[in-house]
């Protein structure tokens, strides 16, 4: 990203807009979650999360999608960007992946006001950093 400043720990991915290519995505996630000491349901709990919001923005999108990872004490904030297809492209969840992701995420947003990027960020602290 050409004039943005992010902390050199942060970690930048760069996957095709396909299914196939998730797996990229799930384990630069069990990785952050290892680096903010996550245990293995907390780790789940992130890949999934990040699953899902992938999927959202595979739905609007034919080009790349950005995520950056940051690890952050105890916890882990994921961003992830797309330019939508079209115009009339809004990335929508169904309500079926917004329990899961209140059940797996601290917080989560999806963000389509900025046209024609759309984007999402989650959070989520592992149980050690409530500690």
């Amino acid at each position: 990203m050409v004039g943005v400043e992010t902390p050199a720990q942060d970690l930048h991915l760069l996957i095709p807009a396909d299914s196939e290519h998730l797996r990229a995505a799930r384990l630069v996630a069990a990785d952050a979650a290892g680096r903010a000491g996550f245990d293995c349901e907390e780790t789940e709990d992130l890949r999934i999360a990040v699953d899902e919001l992938c999927h959202c923005l595979m739905r609007v999108t034919d080009g790349p999608i950005s995520l950056t990872f940051a690890v952050n004490g105890g916890g882990v904030t994921i961003e992830g960007r797309a330019l939508a297809a079209s115009a009339f492209a809004t990335p929508l969840l169904h309500p079926f992946s917004e329990a899961i992701l209140r059940s797996a995420t601290d917080c989560f947003e999806v963000i389509d006001t900025e046209h024609p990027e759309v984007r999402f960020v989650l959070g989520k602290t592992g149980v050690r950093a409530w500690a």
